[in-house]
């Protein structure tokens, strides 16, 4: 039970010891890294010689360490960007549910989580999803130690920004959106959203704004006014507020929901209603 984290990726490893890279999005990761290595860019990227502003830096950071560290891409230890976050995930997780008593056994959380085939096919891949989601499920379980007053709760309100900017920093405006936009709706049900600013104050917002700039400004000094503008508006505004790819209306993803989160569908609807507390998965 101790070391059941290391079990897991034990278990799950060998899923990218045995496969070469897919040509969709992993090779194409790749071949925006090594073409920033060789111009020695680290805030802008290009793919091919295009401008590539889809995704913020962190992640490919992550990869261009592995390179300069052992001079390959070396596939199982990408990989590991992928995995640790899904440890990391299921580890707060699991401290979350049994903290609130909604499960006592620590395996409970982490069954649901890696037999939900969404989040068990996210883990196998190389992307920035699970590293992404990963800063987003700290930030939130942040966010409910301070609105329960924990301990740390003092510590948690200059840190939760930060790991809002990470979320950002990993993907993009959806990093930021997913957190800001749940702790505003969860006050909202509970009709506390006047005590937003213990959470989202003026304190929070100065961190968020000043990484930002600071991020924003080096990419000015790299790579211009151009890129500046396409980042800030094609790319964070443009995918943020009207995203290029997912046109459908809501309705289209409903069904595929039940099959993203299968075989626990019916048991996440139950407990989107079920008040937190008021379930025991023990």
């Amino acid at each position: 039970m101790r070391y059941r984290y290391l079990y897991y990726i034990l278990l799950l490893i060998p899923a990218f010891l045995f496969r070469d890279y897919t040509p969709t999005n992993e090779l194409k990761y790749i071949s925006i890294v090594d073409e920033a290595l060789k111009n020695g860019t680290w805030f802008t990227f290009y793919n091919h010689g295009a401008v590539y502003a889809d995704k913020p830096p962190l992640f490919f950071w992550l990869i261009m360490l592995i390179k300069l560290i052992t001079g390959t891409y070396n596939m199982w230890l990408i990989g590991l960007f992928s995995l640790l976050p899904t440890i990391g995930i299921m580890a707060v997780m699991d401290r979350w549910v049994r903290k609130e008593g909604i499960a006592s056994n620590p395996l409970v959380s982490n069954v649901l989580l890696l037999t939900t085939g969404m989040f068990l096919g996210s883990a196998l891949v190389v992307r920035m999803d699970m590293l992404m989601t990963f800063f987003i499920v700290v930030s939130l379980y942040i966010f409910w130690t301070i609105y329960k007053n924990d301990e740390h709760a003092r510590i948690g309100r200059h840190v939760l920004p930060v790991f809002i900017f990470l979320a950002l920093f990993t993907k993009g405006p959806i990093g930021l959106l997913i957190p800001v936009v749940s702790i505003i709706s969860f006050l909202v049900l509970k009709k506390q959203i006047r005590t937003i600013g213990r959470y989202l104050g003026w304190q929070q917002w100065t961190i968020l704004a000043g990484l930002c700039a600071l991020w924003f400004a080096l990419i000015y000094v790299e790579g211009g006014r151009d890129y500046l503008y396409n980042i800030l508006f094609k790319q964070t505004i443009g995918r943020g507020v009207n995203s290029f790819h997912h046109k459908e209306p809501f309705w289209f993803y409903v069904p595929r929901m039940l099959w993203s989160f299968a075989p626990w569908s019916l048991l996440y609807v139950v407990l989107l209603w079920k008040p937190v507390g008021g379930i025991n998965l023990s």
